[in-house]
């Protein structure tokens, strides 16, 4: 059996990180949370997760500096921004960045689940 893809969800809003948590454990991941940008940076000095979930908008550090942090530790770890307050400029910014994946709030489950595996 293979080991299952781990995950890093890194949010401000405990809300968001329980029903995450709830939806990628129940497709096979082994999810871990963060609340906020500077538990994301702490947890990422850890076991490095496969992957990495973060909201882009969060008091102190953001999620940017979160994608940042992923790309200094391992350049290949696939690192998806979520917004809910999308635009152009702020979707060529986060891919020139090294995104894997820039996808707006709300989105569907099944959407979410198909771009992390």
């Amino acid at each position: 059996m293979s080991q299952q893809p781990s995950i890093l969800v890194v949010d401000d809003e405990m809300g968001i990180l329980d029903v995450l948590r709830i939806l990628l454990k129940g497709e096979g991941f082994d999810v871990s949370t963060a609340q906020g940008g500077k538990a994301g940076l702490e947890a990422l000095k850890g076991n490095p997760p496969d992957i990495v979930l973060t909201d882009i908008k969060m008091p102190g550090v953001s999620g940017t500096e979160i994608l940042a942090a992923v790309r200094e530790q391992d350049p290949e770890t696939p690192v998806i921004l979520m917004t809910a307050q999308a635009s152009l400029q702020s979707a060529i910014q986060a891919v020139n960045q090294g995104a894997f994946y820039y996808i707006q709030k709300p989105f569907s489950n099944d959407d979410l689940v198909a771009i992390c595996r």
